[in-house]
């Protein structure tokens, strides 16, 4: 595979926009280089199809989100349940430049899901990831898929929520997270008390 340099860049940035302003179905290679200013030739380099391009762009997607996560997870570093609180922050806030990559990529993989595969294995990791950091995996669900719909409601401006429902919104989903580390943290000490107790009636 060619070496990523500020062309290979400057491509996935022109394949997106090609997406965003055309739609999916007008993103063809040829439409891709004009907005890059590239050649053809320049352009087949470092993807040869548009399978290999949309890929490139799914590729990127993921490691900008965990990018965000982990410059996220700084100012959380000392709080219980950091790394659930840095992906709910890093998830609840805005940002364009991954917005645009999000709408693109699901928009032009739409024409082949097959595409899409990393994501759902992304989206698997980041399940198990929560569910390690100390909350139930039911809990983990409702988080992603809560801030998942969140995100799609909003990138089609279509959420119902006012700023301030919006805010009580991402406050219940944090006390998700607390309600179930709690409930497990009781849980587990009820075990404990029960195990003493029989060692004691022995």
């Amino acid at each position: 595979m060619p070496k990523k340099t500020t062309s290979y860049a400057a491509i996935l940035d022109a394949a997106e926009q090609v997406v965003l302003k055309v739609g999916a179905g007008n993103m063809t290679l040829d439409a891709v280089s004009k907005e890059a200013k590239l050649s053809k030739g320049g352009l087949l380099y470092h993807f040869s199809t548009k399978e290999n391009l949309i890929q490139a762009m799914v590729a990127r997607l993921i490691e900008e989100s965990n990018e965000l996560h982990e410059s996220t997870k700084e100012q959380f570093a000392s709080e219980e349940l950091s790394e659930v609180k840095a992906f709910i922050t890093a998830r609840m806030r805005r940002n364009n430049k991954l917005d645009n990559m999000a709408t693109a990529v699901l928009a032009a993989a739409a024409v082949n899901p097959a595409l899409v595969e990393p994501l759902r294995h992304h989206h698997k990791q980041i399940l198990k990831t929560l569910s390690d950091a100390g909350i139930s995996h039911e809990a983990a669900t409702t988080i992603l898929m809560s801030l998942a719909g969140l995100w799609l409601h909003e990138a089609l401006n279509i959420s119902p929520l006012s700023a301030a429902e919006r805010k009580r919104f991402i406050e219940k989903i944090f006390s998700v997270a607390s309600l179930s580390a709690t409930g497990e943290t009781t849980v587990t000490r009820k075990c404990k008390t029960a195990r003493s107790s029989v060692k004691e009636r022995k």
